[in-house]
């Protein structure tokens, strides 16, 4: 009889969504792909540079966590991002002309998407290093480099968050195009509606928190706001039943939560007049 109830409970996950399949391994490679390399690797090692201006070989130290945060957040979860994408379109039927059409552009944007996020990556963590405004409290700013170290804050706190947030943002709305190609669902049952629920939760900390701590709030809360009054527009249009979609159901409920935490945040910390106008650099 064990054995038995075993096999059903196999065979049910096994019958998931592929959007609910989808979400779990993007949000738990997400996590992995922060908490390995920041939290349980350590270590630095130095480069070398000849520069201009000096006889002697120059270098530089780098912090282990940081290069591999930057593979790890960059590449890797791009390679993974990637492969969940084919897996998902690989379940659309190919041969309705249009749908043939969509997956070639969902898979350059795929691409396009992975490269620029790679590329905020390596600004955010890159500039990091040298943002002296951080790293010296502000008194950077009445050194003779001041322009310099504007520069490095605005590519790491400013231009690098933002890219990441955005193409984390992109990444989702994607696969939900992607997966709504897909015909002949059925309706979630109770505990895929559970895992759609906490699949939310999970898009909030990128969209919502995350982006908050990086002073991307306004720009994801306005991207998330302005999918879900798409989607539901397509939704009324097109009688489509979001309970038959997960990744479709999650980034609406998730517009919810991130609504909410952005107004949260301006009550309690409130609002500047100026860009970013609210953020953890604000408060």
């Amino acid at each position: 009889m064990e054995t038995k109830k075993k096999k059903e409970i196999s065979e049910r996950i096994k019958n998931y969504h592929i959007g609910i399949w989808f979400l779990l391994i993007f949000l738990i490679s997400i996590l992995l792909c922060i908490y390995i390399p920041r939290y349980i690797l350590e270590g630095s090692f130095e480069v070398g540079a000849n520069v201009n201006y000096s006889d002697e070989t120059q270098y530089f130290t780098v912090d282990v966590r940081k290069f591999l945060q930057i593979i790890c957040l960059g590449p890797i979860f791009g390679v993974i991002y990637y492969i969940l994408m084919r897996i998902t379109l690989s379940k659309v039927d190919k041969e309705v002309k249009y749908k043939k059409y969509a997956i070639y552009l969902i898979e350059i944007a795929v691409v396009i998407l992975i490269v620029i996020n790679s590329m905020g990556h390596l600004s955010h963590l890159g500039f990091e290093e040298v943002n002296a405004i951080d790293g010296t409290e502000g008194a950077a700013l009445n050194s003779d480099y001041k322009e310099m170290f504007v520069m490095a804050w605005y590519m790491d706190e400013w231009f690098g968050h933002l890219i990441i947030q955005i193409t984390y943002a992109a990444y989702l709305i994607l696969a939900v195009l992607a997966e709504l190609l897909i015909d002949d669902q059925e309706r979630m049952k109770i505990d895929e509606l559970f895992l759609t629920l906490c699949a939310a939760i999970g898009i909030t900390v990128i969209n919502g928190y995350a982006a908050l701590r990086s002073e991307s709030g306004l720009v994801i809360m306005i991207m998330q706001i302005t999918f879900s009054i798409c989607a539901i527009i397509v939704i009324l249009v097109k009688k489509i039943d979001p309970r038959k979609y997960p990744i479709l159901l999650a980034m609406l409920l998730a517009t919810i939560f991130v609504v909410f935490l952005n107004i949260e945040w301006m009550l309690t910390y409130g609002v500047k007049d100026y860009y970013p106008y609210y953020s953890s650099n604000l408060k």
